[in-house]
């Protein structure tokens, strides 16, 4: 059996093209000074934008919560389960 196969499948909806605007520019260019990144800011604005409030990524901090958005690391569980005790 596979590790991934534990891994819930992804919904459609998850799949969506997002237009460059003025409310992402303006949140990645004010958040990426502050915190993180300009990229990580722009794909954090973009997620807003589009109502999400859960965005899955390796490249941010899991359980963090940026203005309503919940950052979920999906590999979390499988780096856990791979890594043999010590």
């Amino acid at each position: 059996m596979s590790k991934l196969e534990n891994v819930p499948a992804a919904p459609e909806r998850m799949i969506t093209d997002v237009f460059i605007d003025t409310n992402v520019l303006l949140y990645a260019v004010s958040n990426s000074v502050k915190e993180i990144s300009y990229w990580d800011a722009a794909i954090l604005g973009a997620a807003k934008t589009l109502g999400a409030t859960t965005l899955y990524t390796e490249d941010l901090s899991h359980g963090q919560v940026y203005h309503g958005v919940t950052v979920i690391n999906p590999f979390l569980e499988l780096v856990a389960q791979a890594t043999p005790p010590v």
